[in-house]
């Protein structure tokens, strides 16, 4: 292999590559090998992955997909686990609560159906985006360092994840893709977008998951790397304290809009690079990690979601 193709593979740095020699500096300086490792090689690209079916067409070949798979590869394991011999079982009470945080865990589901046609109030969108996201308290812990007090744990106080709301039809704000300034409260519009387009770039950076494009909103979580690894510099653990960070973020999201009436979805399968390339990243600096968003439920079903039936503990049989 010649110098210049190592080189071009960034194997091989220059004297004069100054900008690839300070990226590797950081990356050795913040994080940890593996850690790198699984982020970067585990980004989806537009070419890895673009679903171009709707979720009626998808519906459509679903128990035959699903026939398929089984056969191939055998049912799942099953449901429930139990251990072996256990010394002693305690049957616990069944409390059924009902009313606030209880009603909206009852409520709390995946959406994959949105009225097209009717927008997010933006008393919605502001209440949703200061609930999940917003600083509530802080605390100087030395003259340099304050940390911060949100609805969701963060590993360190260190809330990395920054959320860059997508809108398509929200009322009062116009379409295009923003990010939530959590020190003051405010949608900052980075490009704007005919709602057309905002629909198809909630399709895109969603890896071509078509359904979600008639979402009110779609909010692009991302990761500020060096937020957490200032503190938490090449440890082992690092990486996973973002993944799970987004996944508190997550589940607050879904029981705020459960809370307001609004359906909500999270996927990790996204457009990584459509995503970084939207909001002009160094993505060594910062990466985008999931995709939420919310809207008005249509009345319809969409295909793609199951009907659950109710189950009770100990009396129901599946």
């Amino acid at each position: 292999m010649h110098i210049a193709e190592l080189v071009g593979r960034s194997l091989l740095l220059r004297a004069e590559d100054s900008d690839l020699r300070e990226r590797e500096e950081r990356l050795a300086d913040e994080w940890r090998p593996a850690a790198a490792l699984y982020h970067f090689s585990t980004r989806l690209r537009s070419a890895d992955l673009q679903l171009s079916l709707d979720a009626a067409e998808i519906a459509a070949g679903a128990d035959e997909a699903a026939e398929s798979f089984v056969e191939r590869h055998g049912p799942p394991p099953g449901h429930f686990h139990s251990v072996d011999r256990p010394r002693r079982v305690t049957e616990l009470p069944l409390l059924p609560k009902a009313g606030g945080l209880y009603a909206a865990l009852a409520d709390r589901r995946t959406t994959r159906g949105f009225d097209p046609r009717q927008p997010v109030a933006l008393e919605q969108l502001a209440i949703l985006l200061y609930e999940v996201f917003g600083c509530r308290g802080y605390a100087a812990i030395h003259p340099d360092v304050v940390t911060l007090r949100k609805s969701s744990p963060s590993a360190g106080g260190l809330h990395p994840v920054e959320a860059y709301p997508l809108i398509r039809n929200v009322d009062g704000v116009e379409p295009g893709l923003y990010h939530y300034g959590v020190r003051d409260h405010v949608l900052a519009l980075i490009s704007p977008l005919e709602q057309q387009a905002a629909e198809e770039a909630i399709s895109q950076v969603a890896a071509g998951q078509t359904w979600l494009g008639s979402a009110g909103a779609a909010i692009v979580l991302t990761a500020r790397f060096s937020r957490s690894f200032w503190k938490y510099r090449r440890s082992p653990t690092a990486y996973a304290t973002l993944l799970m960070d987004a996944g508190h973020l997550s589940q607050t999201f879904y029981l705020v809009c459960a809370e307001l009436g609004l359906g909500a979805f999270l996927t990790n399968v996204v457009d990584a690079e459509a995503i970084e390339e939207r909001l002009g990243f160094d993505r060594h600096a910062e990466g985008a990690l999931a995709v939420l968003g919310c809207g008005v439920p249509s009345a319809a079903r969409s295909p793609l979601d199951p009907e659950f039936l109710p189950y009770i503990p100990g009396k129901t049989g599946i």
